[in-house]
């Protein structure tokens, strides 16, 4: 008697699905809402999967799980795609002992074992019915490997796509169910015993798999390879075997699944402790040791010197501190901020970015917290954490070893003369980008305390340029990115900084002292990512050491800021400051600063700028205008409809409204110029020079053309107001010509610190 036609034949995993997902049982209603119901399923994912649907879909996974294949199947019904109607292997937690005395019946009674399902599978492929097929059937508690699976069905499958020409196309499929979003993956030769039976976070064992599901908050992401069509697979690879086919094939479909994982999590990573032992036995560290001692250091000091680079560098990121990140930062974040206003567009073309090589992560820095942000939202986007290059200044017990397993690495703010430490950390950045891992830094080199983007430090891109141009490493994708606050945790710090109070090193008393932080709400958090570029083509063919190559990369630091700059999003806060002061007195009438902050809002508007979300509706500006002077409260005082500014608090104001500055800035020292009558000419090309410190991207841009084309554009603003643009820098000029003032009185030839330097200008 034959066997039923394949399409008739369901295994029992596909009937145990269909009793579980049911929505007509309270049980199956239950586990729908509770497991699958907040499911994270992209639209470019969709549409892969969309695609594969004009032929038979075979779905890849990597290994077989209950859990995931519910999660797969609740999927495919939600989105009314088409179900495989064969799954191999079909073993389900509930009907394993069913399944295993029917495998050993059909096997050692009939002589039908996992061959004759490969062939059931594949006839049922051809008749029409799609079917699920895994790569490896994960391992169990007394025998933990990976057993590798679906050779004999992929063979089958292709064998009777070369026998018969005529049969509908099939397409596999490869789909990538992830709870961990978050974590470190270790190489699988390097499990630790507890994760060996336990499985990984690509295999996990159903102790694992639960766990993962309740740190996930039941929000999985259900990720599609690239789909491939088998037939013109096989017209590609016509002088290769089947078989050799078969093994091909399988092949690049784990390294499909491998990609998203790398995507979504990053590589595998190496244990610290063996990549402190790989560092000190790099034959370039070695060359540097006896370098130094041929130059005249003792071989204890040289020695000395390289043990505590290797110690105090390197990163130890883990799962546990990560999920710990994940979780608490998310009620940190909502407690204290309105909420964020996100780039989608920007964080997609960081993914894309991700295909060409690993990431360079460039955001401005006006936070101690911002780095905290930018990782935690790299989760929140299934992208991989960064490795952050944090200074030794935060290493500092116990928040050191916090920020170290977090993924931040330590390194001195200076190092100059000491290639020793500079090897060591020349060839662990080396290690970071061979291993495909991304790496931040801020350009800036240290938090701006004015509100404007800080003239850009090289020494870190520099050192990385150097090892592309060595061909040490693969190019990185360089991501500039702008983050805002409408208001800043810090200001108060920055205030007494710039009054000349002396900075205060980070510690564990400064922590508990900002836990004080959680009392308060500071607004919204605005994050806008610039257009990635690859560094080896910006960079051409300049070779370190050269005079050339020094340009390259001041034109690289300079283009990065520049980025941030124009992807500032403008705020209702940077406007009501600028509105305050650009009148240039201690009061002001509200009237008149409301209409002051409406003319800048469309001056904002006319220069093509990142508007926040709170500025778009033009009928809502008055309230805007109010909750922002509200949160200025401490800086202003209202009397009727007259605001007066605290003479001691006006620095504060000017944080704010030097974000929006730097964003007009070539308009507002054209408008500015233009207030000298014939001298116009000569003082913007004076007002150009004096501010391409205070504003970085000048230094990008052509002075002739930039003055020609602000003149047009002042000369269509028909407002009286206008002539407040340029009321916006005096400020700036005040404080350089302190500066000047300053310096005038220090002898000649002498260093004077900085510290000394703000002394003496304050009282100036």
């Amino acid at each position: 008697m034959g066997s039923p036609h394949p399409s008739t034949m369901y295994s029992f995993t596909s009937r145990y699905a269909d009793i579980l997902l049911s929505h007509s049982n309270p049980v199956g209603s239950l586990l729908t809402r509770a497991l699958f119901s907040r499911t994270e399923f992209k639209a470019e994912d969709r549409a892969r999967l969309s695609l594969a649907a004009q032929g038979t879909p075979l779905y890849i996974m990597r290994t077989s799980s209950d859990l995931d294949f519910l999660l797969v199947m609740n999927m495919l019904r939600r989105e009314k795609l088409p179900e495989p109607t064969r799954v191999l292997p079909g073993e389900s937690l509930l009907i394993r002992p069913v399944n295993g005395v029917f495998d050993l019946t059909a096997k050692f009674l009939l002589g039908l074992g996992e061959n004759h399902q490969a062939k059931l599978l594949s006839e049922s492929v051809m008749s029409g019915s799609p079917a699920l097929l895994a790569l490896f059937t994960p391992g169990t508690f007394f025998n933990p490997d990976e057993r590798p699976r679906a050779t004999k069905a992929l063979f089958h499958i292709l064998s009777k796509l070369r026998q018969d020409p005529y049969t509908p196309a099939v397409m596999a499929v490869p789909l990538i169910p992830v709870w961990d979003k978050s974590g470190v993956r270790r190489p699988l030769d390097q499990w630790r015993i507890l994760e060996k039976y336990m499985g990984s976070q690509e295999s996990p064992g159903r102790a694992r798999a639960a766990l993962q599901m309740a740190f996930s908050l039941f929000t999985p992401v259900i990720k599609v390879g690239t789909p491939v069509n088998l037939r013109d697979y096989l017209n590609n690879h016509e002088d290769q075997s089947t078989m050799e086919c078969t093994k091909v094939l399988r092949m690049e479909l784990l390294d499909e699944i491998e990609h998203e994982w790398r995507t979504i999590l990053g590589p595998r990573l190496l244990n610290t402790e063996i990549t402190r032992r790989e560092l000190a036995r790099n034959p370039q560290v070695i060359n540097a040791y006896f370098d130094a001692v041929d130059s005249g250091t003792t071989p204890k000091h040289a020695l000395r010197e390289i043990k505590d680079a290797i110690k105090e560098i390197p990163a130890s990121p883990t799962n546990t501190t990560l999920t710990l990140y994940k979780h608490s930062l998310r009620v940190l974040w909502y407690r204290i901020f309105r909420g964020f206003e996100l780039d989608d567009e920007g964080f997609e073309r960081m993914r894309e970015a991700q295909n060409s090589g690993p990431l360079l992560l460039l955001p401005c820095h006006r936070n101690h917290i911002d780095y905290l942000i930018l990782s935690w939202l790299m989760d929140r986007y299934h992208l991989p954490i960064p490795h952050i290059a944090a200074g030794q200044n935060l290493s500092f017990f116990p928040m050191g070893p916090i920020f170290r397993r977090g993924g931040a690495f330590f390194i001195k703010r200076s190092f100059k003369g000491n290639k020793l430490y500079k090897t060591v950390l020349l060839e662990y950045l080396a290690r970071l980008f061979n291993e495909g891992i991304n790496v931040e830094f801020f350009p800036e080199g240290t938090r701006s305390r004015t509100g404007k983007a800080v003239y850009p430090k090289q020494g870190l891109l520099s050192m990385i340029a150097e090892l592309l141009a060595q061909g040490k490493i693969p190019s990185p994708q360089i991501v500039p990115i702008s983050i805002g606050y409408e208001k800043v945790i810090e200001e108060n710090a920055y205030q007494q900084e710039l009054k000349g109070v002396q900075k205060k090193s980070e510690d564990f008393l400064q922590v508990i002292k900002a836990g004080k932080v959680v009392l308060n709400r500071y607004g919204r958090v605005n994050i806008r990512v610039g257009t990635p570029f690859d560094m080896k083509s910006f960079m051409g063919s300049a070779l370190p050491g050269t005079p050339e190559f020094a340009s390259r990369i001041e034109e690289l630091a300079l283009t990065v800021i520049s980025s941030i700059i124009e992807n500032t999003l403008v705020t209702s806060s940077m406007l009501t400051a600028a509105a305050l002061l650009c009148s240039g007195h201690d009061h002001t009438d509200k009237g008149e600063a409301f209409s002051r902050f409406l003319f800048f809002r469309r001056i904002a508007i006319s220069m093509d700028a990142h508007l926040a979300s709170t500025l778009t509706d033009e009928k809502d500006q008055l309230r805007r205008f109010n909750k922002s002077l509200k949160s200025f409260g401490n800086a202003i005082s209202q009397k009727e409809n007259t605001i007066h500014i605290h003479r001691g608090r006006r620095s504060q104001l000017a944080y704010y409204r030097n974000g929006f500055l730097q964003v007009i800035a070539p308009l507002a020292i054209y408008s500015l110029a233009t207030q000298f009558g014939s001298g116009a000419y000569i003082m913007f090309s004076y007002l150009w020079d004096g501010f391409l410190r205070e504003f970085p991207q000048l230094n990008l841009l052509d002075r002739e053309s930039e003055r020609l084309n602000q003149a047009a554009r002042y000369a269509e603003i028909a407002d009286d107001q206008k002539i407040y643009l340029g009321f916006l820098l005096p400020d700036l000029l005040e404080g350089q010509i302190a500066a000047i003032s300053a310096m005038a009185q220090m002898e000649v030839g002498t260093e004077v610190p900085r510290k000394v330097l703000m002394t003496a200008m304050i009282h100036h």
